[in-house]
């Protein structure tokens, strides 16, 4: 399998002192890229897109850990605020944010980082974002979806804000393609009302019974969001027909949250052995105790 082109070229290199990761400062021109990613964390958000577009992307992401397994992993991603990316002169084709624009603090946080893209991109905007529509209605049944209960997620923002955002940015053509349809709470992103927060796939044992509901309106995972920009109206990316860009996991774990996944999988593993154990020695000191008895 060849590898994308940011494994490839493009590769940043570390600073003079050895202890500094590539910063967003060392990019002279934005020309050089066709696209962005913002919050690429470890660059495997980048490299898919590469895979499904094309081109040579760059990423910015402002974790040191994350810019450090990029950098280990040999993926074009900076670390540095992308706010500070109109300081760079020149742009690039589009810009994306994958499952990244949730992790803002405010509404506003969300809409400045829109229109820091919408100064860089010649041509779109792609946000791939958990869906918060329909909190209020899961919280009637007594059910809630697990990312809406997760302390990375701050910024709850629904399609309606996205678009009123782009508007606001005069952006007015906004493709919106719904990922991955919740038929019923059945569904293991759907969990109890008063499940504990940063969980993940439903386990009765540790989050208590969840109501049998069939939902009486359309339900997502997430959504893809395309925002053309003026003078590029009317036209699709290839980008929007792909159902999932991160083909190794599901379309909005963040590799944190898929270690604490993980980490809960191993859990439920250890206590059921736990518990076969206890069975095990409590059937024979049964069993031992009724020969004693017998004797």
């Amino acid at each position: 399998m060849s590898k994308s082109t940011s494994q490839l070229k493009n590769v940043p290199k570390k600073t003079k002192s050895s202890n500094k990761l590539p910063n967003l400062r060392q990019i002279k021109t934005l020309n050089a890229y066709n696209f962005i990613d913002l919050g690429a964390g470890d660059g495997a958000s980048l490299v898919n897109i590469e895979r499904i577009i094309g081109g040579n992307g760059v990423g910015v992401e402002l974790s040191t850990k994350k810019v450090q397994k990029a950098f280990e992993l040999k993926r074009n991603v900076y670390q540095g605020n992308a706010l500070d990316l109109h300081k760079i002169p020149g742009k690039v084709d589009f810009v994306t944010c994958d499952n990244f624009l949730e992790h803002l603090l405010t509404f506003e946080d969300v809409y400045s980082m829109l229109e820091q893209a919408s100064k860089v991109a010649r041509k779109f905007i792609y946000v791939r974002h958990p869906s918060f529509e329909n909190v209020d209605y899961l919280k009637s049944l007594g059910l809630r979806t697990y990312w809406s209960h997760w302390h990375g997620h701050t910024a709850h923002v629904t399609i309606k804000d996205f678009v009123e955002m782009f508007n606001r940015l005069g952006i007015y053509d906004v493709k919106v393609v719904p990922v991955c349809k919740i038929k019923d709470s059945t569904d293991d992103k759907i969990l109890p009302v008063g499940a504990p927060i940063d969980q993940h796939d439903y386990d009765e044992q540790m989050h208590g019974k969840k109501p049998k509901v069939k939902f009486d309106r359309d339900l997502y995972y997430a959504f893809d969001i395309i925002a053309m920009l003026p003078g590029n109206e009317n036209q699709t990316p290839k980008l929007l027909y792909k159902d999932r860009l991160t083909k190794t996991s599901h379309p909005f774990f963040s590799d944190y949250e898929l270690e604490i996944k993980d980490i809960q999988k191993q859990v439920r593993k250890l206590q059921r052995e736990i518990d076969g154990f206890r069975a095990t020695i409590a059937y024979r000191v049964h069993t031992r105790f009724k020969r004693v008895l017998g004797r």
